[in-house]
């Protein structure tokens, strides 16, 4: 699992690939983003309580993630953090109710 995360950094697209067909395929998996990103925290948190149950301190086990123990006891108890479901709510909202910034066109123009 390790290696296949890891490999996304490596794609490229080289000309005598077909980059529509490559464009639509990454755009129908950016659609499925959300839900692969709960199923990534979620196999997250079973490693996380998988360390614990083998003895790992919460501080031990939040050096390996590069987080805090606190943080490391969040995620394993499903917490989202700041970037959760109801931090992103709450930031559409508020920028829905923004005013847009003046289109960088009609800057340049004046």
């Amino acid at each position: 699992m390790i290696e296949a995360l890891g490999s996304l950094g490596q794609i490229e697209v080289s000309p005598e690939d077909d980059a529509a067909a490559i464009a639509k395929q990454l755009t129908k998996e950016l659609e499925r983003w959300p839900e692969r990103h709960r199923e990534l925290r979620e196999l997250r948190r079973k490693a996380v309580l998988q360390l614990r149950e083998q003895g790992m301190s919460w501080q031990a086990i939040g050096a390996v993630m590069g987080v805090t123990r606190v943080r490391a006891q969040q995620i394993a108890e499903g917490a989202t953090g700041p970037q959760g479901e109801a931090a992103r709510a709450r930031r559409t909202k508020a920028l829905r109710k923004s005013p847009s910034p003046p289109a960088a066109d009609a800057e340049e123009s004046t």
